[in-house]
């Protein structure tokens, strides 16, 4: 470890010091909260009539809540008016139990089926409710045979990082943090048992399989999840390490993504206590006028939570890649960096994809390198996936027009933030975690 801090803090230097010569370079328009946000701030973006008639319009909330035991919880709501899908609702809520049987619902709406509401956060799809406002988020999930009830509370203030956000002639598109880092209590009451898969058979990930026709179907075949994460400006993968596997595609079929469930005849009720993140992103951009890559960590365990976000905007938007950095550790913000400037280095070349792919990812404040560096190192590649694999022949010649997206995964990537305390001091955080790096042309 200590050689690995050693190693990251040259480059570090190195790279500052140049940056220090060329600088920065920033070409862009973005909105930048000035104030605490409320409420009403953290409503969803579909509560907009003109987000309601924008054919390119996608939201998504995620929460991701780590148990102590090794369990995991996750839930995601998602909006989308993209592949005609017309104002679909969609939410996917997952539970993971440290003895290894899982429980999974996703139950989705049409337009005009489902509920939202403008005063905060709030949105209703089936019996599934969630509600999220200033530190506190509330969700009631309902499944065929199970009904989780989790809550995330925390006194950090809501965050919305100017580095997530992009206000340009009418297209946008904005991340929020409404909790950076929480408590989460859940209980989860179970009327059956999820049966492990048989060693031989393949992991149902997070169940991104088409809904059944009575939860409310898609009007048109749907894009596959990567694709839907991209066009919410989600590159969607594993959240991390420690938190539970974001959904892969093509994993899964059927309601159950293949789990063999026993039924049982008395109500089994599980208390559960942990930490969670919640974030939420809106844009009315199609994923391919937004971005040409991404850069991201959303990593939660019992010591911290980091979360890394960064895109390089197309031409059209003025180039230039725009990021975040936020680290919590128990209920203190240790870091955030609402703007940093991104500078990847040393790539080397895919032949597969003829992507480039950098093995250094360097963060600093622009024009005050010295108050924040940073840089996320990859290590051995995890998984590298082709976004558009479950695409007909016929439906990847219709996209690749448009774009190319390739996603690689690494679970075990270096970090290392410095910041200035003080005059003198200086906070040094050291860590792995979970990055993705997703090539969209």
């Amino acid at each position: 470890m200590k050689h690995a801090a050693a190693s990251l803090a040259v480059a570090l230097a190195v790279v500052a010091s140049a940056l220090a010569v060329v600088g920065c370079g920033a070409n862009r328009a973005v909105v930048i909260t000035d104030r605490p946000l409320t409420d009403r701030d953290l409503a969803m973006a579909w509560s907009r009539a003109d987000n309601r008639d924008s054919g390119d319009f996608s939201e998504q909330l995620k929460a991701i809540v780590m148990l102590p035991d090794g369990g995991k919880v996750y839930v995601r709501l998602s909006v989308t008016n993209v592949a005609k899908y017309d104002g679909r609702a969609e939410l996917l809520g997952k539970v993971e139990l440290a003895d290894g049987r899982t429980f999974r619902v996703k139950t989705a709406r049409d337009r005009d089926e489902w509920e939202y509401a403008d005063d905060h956060f709030h949105a209703k799809v089936g019996e599934s409710t969630v509600d999220v406002n200033v530190g506190k988020a509330v969700f009631h999930v309902v499944g065929d045979d199970f009904v989780l009830d989790l809550t995330i509370t925390s006194d950090l203030p809501p965050l919305r990082p100017g580095g997530g956000t992009f206000d340009r002639g009418g297209a946008f598109y904005a991340t929020t943090l409404p909790i950076p880092r929480g408590a989460a209590e859940a209980t989860l009451r179970v009327q059956a048992l999820a049966v492990k898969h048989d060693e031989d058979e393949e992991d149902g990930g997070e169940g991104d399989e088409e809904p059944a026709a009575e939860e409310g179907a898609a009007p048109s075949k749907p894009l596959p999840p990567a694709v839907e994460a991209i066009a919410a400006g989600v590159p969607d993968g594993a959240p991390g390490t420690s938190g539970p596997a974001a959904p892969a595609e093509g994993e899964g079929e059927g309601d159950d993504g293949g789990v063999d469930r026993a039924q049982t005849e008395e109500e089994e009720v599980h208390e559960l206590e942990g930490v969670g993140y919640v974030e939420h992103r809106a844009t009315n951009l199609a994923p391919y006028r937004m971005a040409t890559r991404w850069f991201k960590v959303s990593d939660v365990t019992a010591e911290r939570t980091v979360a890394i976000s960064a895109f390089e905007r197309t031409e059209e938007l003025g180039g230039g890649i725009q990021g975040w950095v936020l680290v919590v550790e128990g209920d203190e913000i240790q870091i955030y960096e609402p703007d940093v400037l991104v500078n990847p280095q040393q790539a080397t070349r895919d032949d597969e994809t003829g992507y480039e792919v950098p093995e250094h990812i360097f963060f600093l404040r622009p024009n005050d390198f010295e108050s924040f560096q940073g840089v996320v190192r990859v290590n051995e590649l995890t998984k590298k996936q082709d976004d558009l694999s479950s695409l007909s022949r016929l439906e990847r010649i219709v996209v690749k027009r448009l774009m190319k997206p390739w996603t690689y995964r690494y679970d075990a990537a270096d970090f290392l933030f410095k910041r200035r305390v003080g005059e003198a001091g200086e906070l040094s955080i050291l860590g792995v975690v979970h990055y993705e790096y997703q090539v969209l042309n």
